[in-house]
This record gives C-alpha cells, sequence and structure tokens, in this order.
C-alpha cells in the first residue's frame, strides 16, 4: 500500500490517457491498487470538465474512472472568480479552438482548494499572454504542480 502523504491530487486528463497508454494495469497491478487506494481515502479528485473529456470516449481508463474515483468537483463561486484571469492572462488554447478545455478549470480548482495538480505536460517558461501550459501557469499563480513521475516518488511507490 502507498506509503505518501495527506496531499490532494487533482489530476489533468492527460495523467488518464498515459495510463491506458503507458503504464497498463495489467503490467503494473500495484499501480492500480495504489491508485484506488487514493481514490477510495479522497486523495484524487478530478474535475468535472476532466470527466467530461474522459467520457468522449467508451473504453476501459474512461470506465474505470467513473467506478473508482470518489470526488469529483465542479466548479464553484470561488474558483468562477479566478478562471476569467487565467483564462485571459494565458491566452489558454480552448479559447483557439483547441480540445483542451479542461485545463483553466484544473488550474481554479487547484488554487481554491490547495490542490496539488498532476500533469505530463512539460513545463514551458511563462510568458504573459502566451499560450502557457498547466505547469507554467500553476508556477506563475502559486499553485503545486507536477509530473507523473514525481507524483509515483511523492507517494513512495515503485514498479
Amino acid at each position: 500500500m502507498p506509503m505518501g502523504n495527506n496531499t490532494v491530487y487533482c489530476l489533468d486528463t492527460n495523467f488518464f490517457i498515459n495510463l491506458k497508454g503507458y503504464y497498463f494495469f495489467d503490467v503494473f497491478k500495484t499501480l492500480k491498487e495504489n491508485l484506488e487506494h487514493l481514490a477510495q481515502t479522497k486523495r484524487i479528485v478530478v474535475h468535472k470538465a476532466v470527466l467530461d473529456e474522459i467520457e468522449r470516449k467508451d473504453d476501459e481508463i474512461s470506465k474505470w474512472v467513473k467506478a473508482t474515483i470518489k470526488v469529483v468537483e465542479d466548479i464553484d463561486e470561488n474558483q468562477a472568480k479566478i478562471l476569467p484571469d487565467i483564462i485571459i492572462e494565458n491566452n489558454i488554447g480552448w479559447t483557439k479552438g483547441e480540445k483542451t478545455p479542461a485545463d483553466p478549470f484544473i488550474i481554479a480548482l487547484a488554487e481554491v482548494k490547495g490542490y496539488t495538480v498532476v500533469t505530463q505536460e512539460k513545463a514551458l517558461q511563462y510568458n504573459k499572454g502566451a499560450n502557457n501550459r498547466i505547469p507554467a501557469i500553476c508556477k506563475n499563480r502559486g499553485v503545486s504542480c507536477i509530473c507523473v513521475a514525481d507524483f509515483f516518488k511523492s507517494e513512495g511507490w515503485s514498479f
């Protein structure tokens, strides 16, 4: 079982996409058990926008997420207050028709609730008005953000 801490993780859609593509549950059985433990103890949360993105495909990951993740949060008043700043200041890609609608919601949720974002997006330098990625926006806003490998390490997992 996990040895981790009390951090609550807000997972990006690409975390689940990578589960399917790289971390097969039939190979990484302890990963599945560890994630299910974090879900049961409510230390993994997803924003409703992430769930909406995942549900676009009716596959094994979509079914697993729906059955396993216990905390799905929707936008609240506090998130709604900061969401326009996140979108406008960072020229979030979906404002240009890209299919990443969950990104600003993940950041707003983590900022308001003090969660740690887990994403596979690469940290690019922050440039105001540029199409910044989640790690750069989080860093600029003081929101904790880690990659999947650091998530595993922070929980003391090895496979």
